[in-house]
This record gives C-alpha cells, structure tokens and sequence, in this order.
C-alpha cells in the first residue's frame, strides 16, 4: 500500500497554509506547517523517511544520525498518539518551497528514488497572477517589518470578517520599483515551474493547482488524490469544521488604492495582463 506521504511545492504568500488547513478537513489528514527550508540534505531524507513510517500508523522513529528538527519530531510524535485509532494509516503533509536551498539539489540526489519507493504524493501550488502575489507580500511586509496594525489577512472562517477584511487596500510602489519586483517574481514562478516539471519528468505522482482557481470541488478533488485507498474509510470523512474563506476574491484592482498609478506603470507591459484578471 506504500506510505501516504505528500509534499506541498510552492512559493511563499501562494496560499500555502491555507490549501493545507482545507486538506486537514478530513480526520485522516494532517499538515504540519514545518517547511524544510534551509534544511542539511541528510536532515531532509530522514525527515521524509520518517514521516512516511508515520502515515502507515508507526509511531514517531527518525534515523537518530541526522538532525531532524525536534519541533518537527515532536509533531510527528503528537499526530501519531492522537490518531484514531491508533496504529491506523493516515496521510500528512508539509511545505517545501521551492525558493528554499536543499529542494534541487534533493531531486537529483536522493528525493526521486526515496519517494518512488515510499509513494510520495507531491502537489505544486501556483499563485499565477503575480500582482496578487505582490499584493500580498507587501501587506506582509507592512505587518512583520513594519508592524503597521489591522492588516488583512489572506484567509478566514467568517464570511462577515471576510467581507471587511477585502475592503481594506494596498498602497503599492509604482515605476521602476514595481516592475523589479514584478521581474523577480516572475523569476520565482519560473523556477517553481522548473521544479514542477523535473518532478513529472522523474514520474513520480503530481498534481498542479493554480491557487486563482482553487474552489471547494478541487479542494475536495485534492483531498481524496492525497488520501488514495483511504478516501472511502468511514472514518476518514470531513469533519473538521467550515472551509477557511479566501479575502481577496474579487478583482484585483479591488486591494489596490493606487489602482491607477499601479496601472500607468504596468500598461504596454508583459505585466499588463494582470490587471484585470
């Protein structure tokens, strides 16, 4: 049957966090937020290894030679004793982004072999729209740089909060800054594409989701993928909670309030396409 073990690709502010908390929906799912970023290569492959003897019900056991994070192993332990029941298979997830050292370089040392043999699921999620994306690095920024308070997050559970946290815009930069930025995120997308295809080249299993276009049929359709043989256990049902709300779902000059500078600048650009979308 083979582990069920998948591996979130993605950029940051790509809505990560949140495709993990919907997939967590099932009780037969868990996502830790850990990413592997920066990670020794051999800390990786024990981390991989690990975590796959996890989902098939065995308790928490990494190879005790390298050092895998504790608060990644003391999640593992956790998710492990508060399974039920205990001893059963079930699926877990976690980040690694594709701007993070370590992932090339795992691809063409160890990681395509280990998770053939494990049967590692990996799914890339892309932000595509990258004004979006610049949109919201730079509320980011304003909120753990700055410390500017009341800032919008990307995502809740309240439909009435959602709707007042959308109403909140963006200043952005315009000319020159702007299009720089642009460049280096059309840049990370490129190299998240590299990554994509040198994983479907390996034949390794893969699905790719664009975050734009993400609703709760491929949500559902994402989970059962990742669950597999589990998805018809009775126990694997969803039962945990609502569905975690996108802020930003209108158009995108909606979280922009210098909309029509941001224009100016990108208008007769390869960027121009974005405005509308």
């Amino acid at each position: 049957m083979g582990s069920h073990l998948w591996i979130l690709v993605s950029l940051q502010r790509s809505g990560t966090s949140w495709f993990a908390q919907e997939m967590t929906r099932s009780s037969c799912v868990k996502a830790t937020l850990t990413s592997m970023a920066a990670t020794p290569q051999n800390a990786s492959r024990a981390a991989v290894e690990g975590l796959a003897n996890v989902t098939e019900g065995l308790a928490a056991s990494f190879d005790s030679r390298h050092p895998v994070s504790e608060s990644l192993q003391t999640w593992a332990y956790n998710a492990h004793r508060h399974h039920e029941p205990v001893g059963a298979p079930f699926a877990i997830g976690f980040k690694w982004m594709a701007k993070a050292q370590g992932l090339p370089e795992a691809l063409d040392d160890w990681l395509v072999p280990v998770a053939a043999d494990r049967g590692v699921k990996f799914i890339f999620l892309e932000r595509r729209n990258i004004l979006r994306r610049a949109v919201s690095k730079h509320f980011q920024n304003l909120r753990t740089v700055q410390h500017v308070p009341n800032l919008p997050n990307a995502h809740t559970r309240d439909p009435k909060e959602r709707d007042r946290l959308a109403s909140i815009r963006a200043e952005m930069p315009t000319g020159d800054m702007l299009l720089r930025h642009l460049d280096n995120l059309s840049k990370d997308l490129e190299k998240l594409r590299a990554l994509r295809d040198a994983v479907n080249a390996s034949g390794l299993p893969l699905r790719v989701f664009a975050y734009e276009s993400l609703d709760q049929t491929r949500l559902d359709a994402a989970r059962d993928w990742i669950l597999g043989d589990l998805a018809d256990e009775s126990r694997c049902t969803l039962t945990n909670g609502s569905s975690v709300l996108k802020v930003h779902g209108g158009k995108v000059r909606d979280s922009i309030s210098n909309f029509a500078a941001v224009q100016a600048t990108l208008n007769g650009t390869q960027y121009e396409r974005y405005l509308e979308d």
